[in-house]
C-alpha cells in the first residue's frame, strides 16, 4: 500500500482510530505498517515515535487505565490538558475516602504548542482500623448525606395512617440478627440444611409474619427493628468480610445487595401497617460497610414516610429509649462483655438516669446467652443478651465444630415494667 508522506496530526490520529475501530484491539506498529495510510517517517517526524502516537490517541480520548489488585490501585491518565494529581483523582473518579495516593509520576512529550501529558498514580486502600472513630464517623456522615440528597426526589410516597397511641402501649422489638444473607451452605457438606439467598430472605419474612401474629395480644405503639449486624454475609465485591476473610457466597455481590435491601423493605412495609417503625442500623464484622450502604438506601426510600424512622448514624454502639427502658445495640465482635457493661452509663448517661431497665442486645456468636451485672439489687441490674441466628452453618463452621439452634427472637417492652414477654421463631 502506498503511504502518504504529508498529513496533519489530526489526520494521522483519525487514521489510527479507523484501524482501532476496525480491529477492536490495540494497534501495533506491525499492523499499522500493513494497513495504515501514513508513512512511518511522517509519524516519527510529527509525533517522535509510533509509541508517542498511541499516547496522543489516548490523550485525544482522555483515556484512563485503571488496575486494581488486592488493596492496590494503579491509574494512568492521558490528556492534552489534565496534568495534576487533582486532575487524575477527579477525572478518574478515585475515592480518596477509600484510596490514599502513595506515589505520582507526570510525563510530557510533544511540542510546546502541541503537548501531551501522562499522569500516573499509585494508591493503597486505607486501613479503616487505624482511623480514629471521629474521622470514620465524619466519612460515613458525609457519604450518607450526599447519597440521601441525590435520591430524595425519587422516594416513593406511602399511604399515611391516622393512629391513636395506646395509653399503656408497648414496644415490639424484633431482633433477626446475623442473617448472613448471601451465604451458601450445602447440606451434603455441612450435615445441616441448605442455605442460600432465597432461603435467607424467606426465613426473615416468615419470622416477621410470625412475630406480627404473636403480638396481636398486645397493644403495640412502636416497633424497633435493628438491621445490619451481619445481615449480609460479605462486605464488598471481593465476597470477603470487612476484615478480608473470603466467604462462600451464593450470588453476585450486586444481586445480593439488591435482594437484601428488598428484603428489608418488604419487612418494614409489613411492620409499618402495625405501628410506627424505628429502624436502627448496626455494623457487623462481616458487613460493616454494606450495612451502612443499606441504611442509606432505606433512609432515602422512607424519606417521605412519617411512620418509618431510620437511624443510620455511624456509631458502633447505639441506644434506644422507650419509657423506662434503655436498650443498647451493637454487634458484639469488637468489645468484651466486661467493658460493654460500663459503656451504657457513660455513653448514654442522659437516657441512663431516666430509666431503670437496661439491656444490651448483641449478636455475632449465633447462640443465646445472658450475662448480668447487679448494680445494687436484682431489680437494678444490667443485662447483656447474646441473641441467636437463623443462619445455617457453612463449611468453615462445620470444620471447626460450631453449631447452634436456628432461631430469631422478639421482645415486648412495657413502658414501666420492662421486658414482659418474649417470642421465639424457629424455621423448622
Amino acid at each position: 500500500m502506498r503511504k502518504f508522506t504529508t498529513g496533519t496530526p489530526e489526520e494521522i490520529v483519525k487514521d489510527y482510530l479507523r484501524l482501532q475501530n476496525e480491529y477492536k484491539d490495540d494497534i501495533t506498529r506491525t499492523i499499522y505498517r500493513e494497513y495504515g495510510i501514513y508513512s512511518e517517517t511522517l509519524i516519527e517526524k510529527i509525533f517522535g515515535s509510533f509509541t508517542d502516537l498511541k499516547g496522543y490517541v489516548k490523550a485525544e480520548k482522555k483515556a484512563v487505565d485503571k488496575c486494581e489488585i488486592d488493596n492496590k490501585l494503579e491509574c494512568t491518565l492521558y490528556s492534552y490538558e489534565l496534568r495534576t494529581e487533582e486532575d487524575i483523582i477527579d477525572y478518574a473518579n478515585i475515592d480518596t475516602d477509600i484510596w490514599e495516593v502513595t506515589k505520582i509520576v507526570s510525563n510530557a512529550w510533544g511540542s510546546s504548542t502541541n503537548p501531551c501529558y501522562q499522569i500516573k498514580v499509585w494508591c493503597s486502600k486505607r486501613d479503616f482500623s487505624k482511623i480514629n472513630q471521629s474521622e470514620l464517623i465524619n466519612i460515613f456522615k458525609e457519604r450518607s448525606e450526599e447519597f440521601v440528597e441525590k435520591v430524595i426526589p425519587h422516594s416513593p410516597k406511602y399511604k399515611q395512617f391516622k393512629r391513636k397511641a395506646f395509653k399503656e402501649g408497648c414496644l415490639l422489638e424484633i431482633s433477626i440478627l446475623d442473617l448472613h444473607l448471601g451465604q451458601l451452605s450445602w447440606s451434603k457438606e455441612t450435615r445441616g440444611e441448605d442455605y442460600n439467598l432465597q432461603i435467607a430472605q424467606q426465613r426473615m419474612l416468615d419470622a416477621v409474619d410470625y412475630f406480627i401474629d404473636c403480638n396481636n395480644l398486645f397493644k403495640i405503639n412502636k416497633i424497633l427493628l435493628p438491621v445490619g449486624s451481619d445481615f449480609f454475609n460479605s462486605n464488598d465485591s471481593s465476597n470477603s468480610t470487612y476484615g478480608g476473610t473470603l466467604q462462600d457466597e451464593d450470588s453476585r455481590w450486586q444481586k445480593t445487595f439488591m435482594v437484601g435491601v428488598d428484603t428489608l423493605r418488604m419487612a418494614i412495609d409489613k411492620l409499618r401497617k402495625v405501628a410506627d417503625v424505628d429502624v436502627v442500623v448496626i455494623y457487623g464484622n462481616h458487613d460493616f460497610e454494606r450495612a451502612f450502604h443499606a441504611g442509606a438506601y432505606l433512609e432515602a426510600w422512607y424519606r417521605n414516610d412519617k411512620h418509618v424512622g431510620i437511624d443510620n448514624k455511624p456509631n458502633i454502639r447505639k441506644y434506644y429509649k422507650f419509657g423506662e427502658n434503655l436498650i443498647g445495640l451493637t454487634h458484639g465482635h469488637d468489645i468484651k462483655p466486661d467493658r460493654l457493661f460500663m459503656q451504657m452509663p457513660v455513653e448514654a448517661k442522659d437516657m441512663w438516669v431516666d430509666t431503670k431497665y437496661w439491656e444490651w442486645h448483641i449478636g455475632h456468636l449465633h447462640h443465646k446467652n445472658t450475662k448480668v451485672l447487679n448494680i445494687d439489687t436484682e431489680e437494678m441490674s444490667l443485662r447483656i443478651k447474646t441473641l441467636p441466628s437463623l443462619v445455617e452453618k457453612d463449611a468453615w463452621h462445620t470444620i471447626k465444630g460450631y453449631s447452634s439452634i436456628k432461631e430469631a427472637v422478639s421482645f415486648i417492652w412495657s413502658q414501666t415494667e420492662g421486658n414482659i414477654a418474649q417470642f421465639n421463631f424457629k424455621p423448622y
